[in-house]
């Protein structure tokens, strides 16, 4: 025999303490038929009993139950097996399911005029329509919405801003939120929006809790008055008649321009912040940002790095960076891998063959023997010239050996004394100075009108002459006649003629015998030269000079090389005088002719070694070269690998990295480090530039930008606190007052129920009879799914948005009603959360959760079906909960595919689960505790358990200790397990032990020494 109730009167159980009495109160709500037992009846037995849609039969007290029984005793008459019995039961009846499915049955025509339920019915299949459109962009937000237009009385991050944009542009979409994100805080600015938008909201949630904490939200910021809350406890129609009394009485006299105000200085301090970011980010032509290279500046700091350099800042693009950091990588890999040889930076070659390697060690063996000879004839030659002890010098110190023996050899048997004058500088500018003179000397001898001789001109008396010639120029005639006759005649005389022109070679005789003095007076006169006065061969002078200036030389630049300039000079001085010293001629040509084989054998190692040898003259030059020519001999087999990084280093020195290849070879960058290395060093090197670049960054004041960030922060706090005022603003219903409505108006019905003691009107029927005054009271309503199938009528007008919180535990069915009462759709959850379950649905049958398939078990939420069906979504990355970062880095990486930002613990000692590996543990099997040994492994040892010794009594004084004594009157202590066992091991070391296991047991111990002293015999 099955029962079910007919008629439901909602009640309430109170009692006033934990030891009173329950009292059974009546519920506001309307008493109503069993509509899931008419539609039981309806569908399993086409058996249709009068309803409750033209209201219950009453009489003077309320309900007419008598006449409602009798009415239902006449419909079941003819049914057999159905009895109305006159019975009476307290319990908890629930009709949600039905509810709601009425709900939807009521309004089938209506839901495929919602654009989301069309979709997901009839082309879930197909994109939806509108989701190509684009959303406010995260990075976007501050250049294209001023401030003023961000209406979010809650802090809201980038994501969260996004969103609340796109709902008040009247977009549907999802919104995915994991934990932490802050979705009840989204969710509110969401509501927040879309009213300063002038939007009706309906917010759904299935859970108590999610409506409390986003009306809690909305209330603590100025905003509670404007919600209505139609749920759980909240549906009393006391609650509810209170709740729309305080939003008519709700008023705003704001105008609006402190909000004008301070929106525009928050835009100013924002464009100025922005500004600084954005040149901070600003990529550049390599792919770097100011940024980057600021956090590799800093994390290097006091880290060594080569000092890189190139012309621009922008000679390299983002392909030419990524080269050369590659570049970097492959120097410090080849560099590790290539075995390397001091003899072997002597070679560069890029393409390596058996046949270059054995000419390139045939020229080694060539030079080395060579280097062998050439410290044997320099320090024979050495001790020719008096400079003692020189075996060996670099490559200068031989060629001023070779420049020695040359002139030496080269001037030997002629006199260089010359040499040594303390004038010879001067010798040069007189041989041109002579020269020029012999010239002038010739020139002007030609223009005589006779041919004197140098004798004769010398002796000429010019002076007495020329007086002679003016007087008779001066004198009258017929004496001028006389006079200057004789002067022609005795002018010819010197030149054995008996006529001569006067006026044409007396100057000019004048001017030769200057001359003859000049060259006379010389200071090459008297040396020990080839000098003849005006018959002097200057050509061959010269070149005297010049051998002896380069003998000269030679012998200065020696000297000083030996530091011994006169011992040099007085070995050589006999050479000087034209005397011939064989032996020292010997010594020098047998040196000439070593230092030719051995130039000679430097060129062609050169040639095939790819690399001038004189690069690496340090020290004992000849010496290093015959030791490095054994080592390149010996380093063959590594010459086939040098190659590659001679390849790499070629590159690396082409491309500006020179620098680094240095660093690598002295060892100043480890070969690991190198692209690091690379990295910092430009960084170091493009930073500087970057920020002389940019006025933002160049005229950056910390101060100044912690004033800005200080003031951007005080003005955000005050726009926020304002907000509550605007969105008032734009909500405000401007309803005449409560006075001034007339009795036979919706709201003149509304001020006569709330009036009432205890209303008469139901909820339902309340909001039925509003259509235009509801919205205006309640622009945002928060309700359940069932409570909207519940209370709201089928032809109520439909809110502009409606917003779903915990959606991943809506089925798909319960939220369609919902959906279809909205012109737009938002829906906020979780998918890693649990999705809807049926298990607890279930109204037939017996047995435990077990026997329901898995299908009927776990339902499809409205939240996946919204994300499959294309619904475009948006993503909430911002997590604050974890108090601990690694909290949340687990879930993180794994099921949000490491989108969320996460912010770093103010606590850095890491105290989340961590994983010890203990190979051969064993586990308690009761509670899984390890067991690291039991009682008996650490019990005392016996005496036979240790081998012979001897002990002393050393005691060790103490001055903390009253007793003056160490140890004495302390208690004992034992050392943490970890130190234990390394000291164990320190103190078994040297006895060969290498390891013991834990418990270290006296056997153990005992048995390890006995093992190790076996192995060692």
């Amino acid at each position: 025999m099955y029962r079910a109730p007919l008629l439901l009167l909602p009640v309430k159980l109170e009692r006033s303490g934990a030891s009173d009495r329950f009292r059974l109160r009546f519920h506001e709500d309307e008493p109503r038929l069993n509509a899931t037992l008419l539609q039981f009846l309806k569908i399993d037995f086409d058996l249709a009993l009068p309803d409750s849609h033209a209201g219950l039969p009453t009489d003077g007290n309320g309900v007419d139950v008598l006449r409602l029984i009798e009415a239902m005793r006449h419909a079941v008459r003819d049914v057999p097996g159905f009895e109305i019995v006159e019975d009476i039961a307290l319990s908890t009846f629930s009709f949600a399911k039905y509810l709601m499915w009425k709900d939807l049955t009521d309004r089938i025509d209506a839901l495929r005029e919602n654009r989301v339920v069309k979709h997901l019915i009839d082309s879930p299949e197909h994109a939806f329509p509108g989701a190509s459109e684009s959303f406010p962009g995260e990075r976007d937000l501050d250049r294209n919405y001023p401030p003023s237009e961000i209406v979010t009385p809650l802090a809201a991050d980038s994501s969260q801003i996004s969103v609340c944009l796109a709902a008040a542009q009247g977009r549907d979409f999802v919104v995915v939120g994991p934990p932490g994100t802050g979705k009840s805080q989204t969710i509110a600015n969401m509501i927040a929006t879309c009213l300063d938008a002038g939007k009706t909201v309906l917010f759904v949630a299935e859970k108590t809790a999610a409506l409390d904490v986003v009306y809690r939200r909305l209330k603590e910021h100025g905003l509670g008055d404007h919600c209505l809350e139609l749920h759980s406890s909240k549906t009393d129609r006391k609650h509810f008649f209170e709740q729309l009394k305080r939003s008519w009485d709700k008023q705003t006299d704001d105008s609006g321009s402190e909000w004008t105000t301070l929106n525009g200085r928050l835009q100013t301090r924002r464009d100025e912040l922005n500004a600084y970011v954005a040149a901070v980010h600003q990529p550049a032509k390599n792919g770097w940002c100011p940024y980057k290279a600021m956090g590799i500046a800093s994390a290097g700091q006091g880290v060594y790095a080569p000092a890189l350099s190139w012309p621009h800042r922008d000679t390299h693009d983002a392909q030419t960076y990524a080269s050369l950091e590659e570049l970097a990588a492959q120097l410090g890999r080849t560099f590790a891998a290539v075995t390397t040889r001091p003899a072997l930076n002597l070679v560069y070659v890029e393409e390596w063959t058996s046949a270059w390697q054995e000419q390139l060690l045939s020229g080694a063996r060539v030079l080395g023997q060579a280097a062998t000879e050439m410290r044997t004839t320099l320090r024979a030659l050495s001790q020719k010239l008096g400079l003692e002890g020189i075996g060996d010098c670099g490559p200068d110190g031989l060629r001023y050996f070779a420049n020695m023996a040359r002139d030496l050899v080269k001037t030997a048997g002629t006199d260089q004394t010359i040499i040594l004058e303390k004038d010879f500088s001067v010798l040069t500018r007189a041989i041109d100075r002579l020269e020029e003179a012999i010239t002038a000397y010739q020139a002007d001898a030609d223009g005589l009108s006779l041919p004197y001789t140098r004798d004769e001109i010398a002796r000429i008396p010019v002076d007495e002459m020329e007086r002679d010639w003016r007087e008779a120029e001066a004198a009258m005639w017929p004496a001028s006649w006389f006079r200057s006759r004789r002067v022609r005649r005795l002018l010819a005389s010197f030149a054995g003629a008996k006529v001569s022109d006067p006026s044409r070679d007396l100057p000019r005789l004048r001017k030769l015998q200057d001359i003859g003095r000049d060259v006379s007076g010389s200071p090459l006169a008297g040396k020990p030269l080839a000098f003849a006065g005006l018959d002097t061969d200057c050509g061959h002078l010269r070149k005297s000079l010049q051998t002896a200036e380069q003998l000269r030389a030679s012998l200065v630049q020696l000297g000083q090389f030996a530091g011994d300039v006169q011992s040099l000079a007085s070995h050589i001085a006999a050479g000087l005088q034209g005397r011939r010293n064989e032996l020292q001629l010997e010594a020098c040509r047998l040196y000439l002719a070593d230092y030719q084989a051995f130039q000679f054998a430097i060129a062609a190692f050169e040639a095939v070694a790819g690399r001038p040898i004189t690069e690496h003259a340090e020290g004992d030059f000849l010496a290093n070269i015959s030791r490095t020519m054994e080592e390149l001999e010996q380093a063959r087999s590594l010459l086939r690998d040098w190659s590659s990084w001679c390849v790499v280093q070629n590159q690396a020195v082409a491309a500006g990295l020179g620098p680094l290849v240095e660093d690598l070879q002295a060892g100043t960058v480890s070969a690991a480090a190198a692209q690091g290395a690379f990295q910092l060093g430009y960084a170091r090197w493009w930073l500087p530039l970057a920020i002389d670049a940019s006025k933002e960054l160049r005229n950056f004041r910390r101060f100044n930008h912690e004033d800005a960030i200080a003031d951007f922060r005080e003005v955000d706090d005050l726009v926020r606190g304002r907000a509550a005022d605007k969105i008032a603003q734009s909500v405000a219903h401007g309803l005449d007052p409560v006075s001034a409505v007339p009795r036979q108006s919706e709201l003149g019905l509304l001020r006569h129920q709330i009036g009432l003691k205890r209303p008469s009107m139901s909820i339902r029927d309340m909001i039925g009879a509003m259509p235009q005054s509801f919205g205006k009271l309640a622009p945002c309503v928060l309700m359940s799914p069932l409570s909207i199938a519940q209370y709201l009528p089928a032809s109520q007008a439909l809110f502009d948005v409606v917003i779903f919180d915990e959606a991943s535990q809506i089925a798909t069915w319960d939220a369609v009603g919902a959906i279809a009462r909205a012109r737009q759709t938002i829906i906020v959850g979780d998918p890693k959360q649990l999705p809807p379950t049926n298990f607890f649905g279930r109204t037939e049958g017996d047995g435990d959760g077990d026997d329901i398939p898995h299908y009927e078990q776990d339902l499809e939420s409205i939240l996946d079906e919204a994300s499959v069906a294309g619904l475009p979504s948006r993503h909430l990355r911002w997590h604050y909960r974890s108090r601990h970062e690694s909290l949340i880095a687990f879930s993180n990486w794994h099921y949000y595919d490491n989108r969320l930002i996460t912010f770093p613990s103010p606590a850095t000692h890491d105290q989340a689960v961590s994983l010890a590996y203990i190979p051969h543990g064993v586990y308690d099997r009761g509670n899984g505790q390890l067991l690291a040994g039991s009682m008996m492994d650490y019990t005392l040892p016996r005496a036979r358990d240790l081998p012979r010794f001897n002990s002393i009594l050393a005691p060790s004084p103490a001055t903390s200790n009253v007793l003056g004594v160490k140890g004495a009157g302390e208690s004992g202590t034992v050392g943490p397990l970890p130190a234990l066992m390394t000291a164990i091991h320190d103190a078994l070391k040297p006895l060969g032990v290498a390891e013991i296991e834990m418990p270290a047991t006296p056997a153990r111990v005992w048995a390890a020494i006995d093992a190790a002293q076996r192995r060692g015999g």
